[in-house]
């Protein structure tokens, strides 16, 4: 009692810190406290807890006093933020958070250039960079920009965030220089260098989406996975599995608990031993990053306690683990991940206990003692006792800060918290795999697919129940401190008045065999393996694939695969080639690039890592920028072939199907020549009675040598250039290739108002305005032909 009273006694005066409460008043009370103890303390032992703990608020008032950051400090980094154009030098202390066109690192600064020379500074800084070139933690680096105050967002306290992990100031694309490598500890430089393989490997191994739900619950890297699939885990309730957080790992562990206390038994505490062995290697894959090894720490209190048969302690225990975390942060209590594992395993603490008699008595009053069935029964019960409990500790944090609830969030985490050990064991396996066999890799990374597959059907099935979410709610301080008073009232009430006996909630010699186990992996394994990937029919697939505002085409015919571009975002190119590449399939013989745009060539070198390219076809440019080295660079490491687009070149395809290259050519006037639109590699796809045109982003100079080099012919399908800007698809252009059907590749309220309304005119006067076909509305498309015909699918 005394060592929670103390504890929370702390955390309260952190708390109170904020409201600028003068510490006098809490010492005098805390002497007199002291004082009545001192006279009766045979008989009032609670008053020198209480005395200690009021004590501890005036401590942690001073605390927390003590390290707030100011703007008045000149040796502080903040003191410059607003003030212009700075120049700072610093060292990148965490691993760099690898975003799908951005790249977020935070940098620890050391020095900043003065009119006298260089001057000693401390502070983080939250640097947003460009994906390319890459930066990796321990690299000392040179910046030039301005230096910013963070700004809040709608509905969220963004400086407040960010304050949260001794962050300050903020710096959009500066100016880098790289001054030398290997500054940060050598064993977090390996485990980061060890969890970027397995992230790479998990990506070579597993098609999207699977494989950003793998890599967020397994290595914590949430931010590539789909937006629309992160809403339907809120809407479900679901959120906290996507990425290595408290509450996540508060499930996870009652339920590996439960799950390896039936399936091992509970003889020799093995089952305890390796819990705590999982999840100690599971925060090792965060790369101990602090929010997850506080939640790991509060699990292992809980396990401990149930390791040693003294549940009672776990409350005190966690109480310290808590004030010991708040005494050398004080700014983690105002972490959410920080209060949410609190929460979590204050939930587990209190209500689990309670969750779990009550499934011992219901299955004794359907007479069911033992046997399979029983078994069977006590996981599943037990596993939604573990959920309920978590949840029942941290939905009024959830929602204080999300103003929004899902009713169906504890059954959704019931059905599909039973994943996440098959997801973790596997999809570690497979990431390991990958490493030294990456042909193997694929196999096992089709187990792991399953899992994943599971829990996002789970997701959105439940996320599409009507009514499920309860939104516009905030309570108050108050009203939430009401609630966690009655939950430890339900709890002593329990513990004092029911008077039930302990008992053990499984036989140790009942564990399910372990052959059972595997059979039961082995029959989804075979059942899902039927239809998963039917067999192509003979026709050719052209495939416009919706990547927002940019070009990405994939061909597709008889077991030949050609990407041409690869649009703005590599996250989105992913997910759409895993819709239509065979899930064995991980080749694509050909990866052409019409130019050096980021919004042509972004997605590609994701594709160069993901997959094994057969060959690559360049454009002739003269563009030498970070990008575009970034790419030759991947080329040549991973030693795929790669040739210069010429006109006249031609690809054969299947059954006499002909890819060519029209463009570019010499005879350009210099100025026009310079222009990387008007260099783009222009092709042609014949098939049968049918051809496509593909304009990249050709303007009207390339068209008119086109028109007069005779290179042009009729087209049924007419890849529109330049995502329809005015300055392409002149009227002489349209007149003589006389397209039947048009496709325009764009971002949908792209904020360079492409297509065009003068192209859509000029458009609607060669081809009826229902052949005019758009991504920014109608997503991905399929034009796909025999030879004779033309289908128009959407995907």
């Amino acid at each position: 009692m005394i060592i929670s009273l103390i504890s929370l006694g702390l955390i309260g005066g952190v708390a109170l810190s904020r409201l600028g409460l003068p510490v006098l008043p809490f010492i005098v009370l805390a002497a007199v406290l002291g004082g009545f103890w001192f006279i009766f303390r045979k008989r009032y032992r609670l008053l020198l807890g209480l005395s200690l703990g009021v004590l501890a608020i005036s401590g942690g008032i001073l605390l927390a006093g003590s390290q707030l950051n100011t703007n008045s400090d000149p040796s502080q980094l903040s003191y410059y933020n607003d003030s212009g154009k700075l120049e700072l030098k610093g060292i990148i202390t965490q691993n760099p958070d690898n975003r799908d066109q951005t790249s977020l690192i935070v940098l620890n600064v050391n020095s900043i250039a003065t009119p006298d020379g260089w001057q000693g500074v401390s502070g983080n800084i939250l640097l947003t960079l460009p994906s390319y070139p890459e930066y990796h933690y321990g690299e000392e680096i040179q910046i030039n920009g301005y230096l910013k105050t963070p700004e809040n967002f709608e509905g969220f306290d963004y400086k407040a965030y960010l304050a949260n992990q001794q962050i300050y100031s903020v710096m959009v694309y500066p100016e880098i220089t790289l001054l030398s490598e290997g500054n940060g500890n050598p064993l977090m430089a390996a485990i980061f260098s060890f969890r970027q393989n397995l992230s790479e490997s998990l990506s070579r191994a597993i098609p999207e989406p699977e494989s950003s739900l793998a890599k967020g619950i397994l290595l914590g890297e949430r931010s590539n996975i789909p937006e629309d699939i992160q809403a339907e885990f809120s809407i479900s309730g679901t959120t906290h599995l996507l990425a290595i957080s408290g509450a996540n790992l508060s499930i996870l562990s009652g339920i590996l608990l439960t799950a390896l206390g039936w399936v091992l038994g509970k003889r020799g505490y093995i089952y305890i031993y390796l819990t705590l062995i999982l999840i100690w290697g599971y925060s090792l894959l965060s790369g101990f990053d602090p929010p997850v090894v506080r939640a790991v720490i509060m699990a292992s209190i809980f396990l401990a306690a149930e390791l040693l048969g003294r549940q009672k302690n776990a409350m005190p225990a966690l109480c310290l683990a808590a004030a010991v975390m708040v005494a050398f942060t004080p700014s983690i209590l105002w972490s959410v991940s920080f209060q949410l594992s609190f929460m979590s395993m204050l939930g587990l603490i209190l209500v689990y206990p309670m969750l779990k008699e009550l499934n011992l008595r219901l299955l004794e009053r359907f007479g069911l003692s033992e046997g399979i069935l029983r078994t069977a029964l006590g996981i599943v019960l037990d596993g939604l006792g573990v959920s309920l409990a978590a949840i029942a500790g941290i939905w009024p944090v959830l929602l204080y800060y999300f103003e929004n609830i899902s009713l169906i969030g504890p059954v959704a985490t019931l059905l599909a918290m039973p994943a996440m050990p098959f997801i973790i064991v596997l999809s570690f396996l497979t990431a390991l795999l990958g490493l030294v066999f990456p042909a193997g890799a694929v196999f096992m990374g089709y187990l792991a697919w399953l899992p994943c597959r599971y829990m996002l059907t789970v997701v959105s099935l439940t996320a599409s129940l009507p009514g499920v979410l309860l939104a516009g709610i905030r309570p108050g301080a108050i009203l939430m401190g009401i609630y966690y008073f009655l939950l430890g009232v339900l709890y002593r009430a329990y513990k004092h008045f029911l008077k039930i006996p302990a008992r053990s909630h499984a036989n140790p010699s009942s564990a399910i065999k372990l052959r059972w186990v595997l059979v039961g992996m082995a029959v989804p394994v075979l059942v899902f393996s039927f239809g998963l990937n039917p067999s192509a029919d003979q026709k050719m697939h052209v495939y416009f694939l919706d990547v927002g505002q940019g070009d990405a085409i994939l061909i597709q015919y008889q077991n030949q695969d050609i990407l041409i571009d690869g649009g703005p975002s590599p996250q989105a190119l992913c997910n759409e080639l895993d819709k239509h590449l065979p899930f064995f399939d991980r080749n694509i013989e050909m990866v052409i690039l019409t130019h050096p745009d980021s919004d042509h060539l972004s997605g590609l070198l994701e594709v160069l890592e993901r997959y094994s390219v057969t060959e690559v076809l360049l454009p002739q440019t003269q563009n030498q920028d970070a990008l575009y080295q970034n790419y030759q660079d991947l080329i040549q490491e991973k030693a795929i072939p790669a040739r210069t687009a010429q006109t006249g070149m031609q690809i054969t395809l299947a059954n006499g199907a002909v890819l060519e290259v029209i463009s570019p050519f010499e005879g350009l006037a210099s100025k026009e020549a310079d222009r990387d639109n008007n260099q783009s590699t222009v092709l042609t796809l014949s098939c049968g009675q049918i051809n496509y045109l593909f304009c990249a982003d050709i303007e009207t100079a390339t068209e008119y040598q086109l028109i007069t080099r005779r290179l042009l012919e009729n087209t049924t399908v007419l890849k529109v250039a330049h995502h329809g800007s005015k300055y392409s698809s002149g009227t002489e252009f349209l007149n003589v290739t006389l397209p039947v059907f048009g496709l325009i590749s764009a971002g949908a309220d792209n904020r360079y108002g492409h297509p065009h309304p003068e192209t859509l005119s000029r458009l609607s006067l060669v081809m009826a305005e229902n052949h005019i076909y758009r991504t920014d509305i109608w997503g991905s498309l399929d034009f796909a032909t025999d030879g004779q015909s033309l289908y128009i699918f959407q995907p």
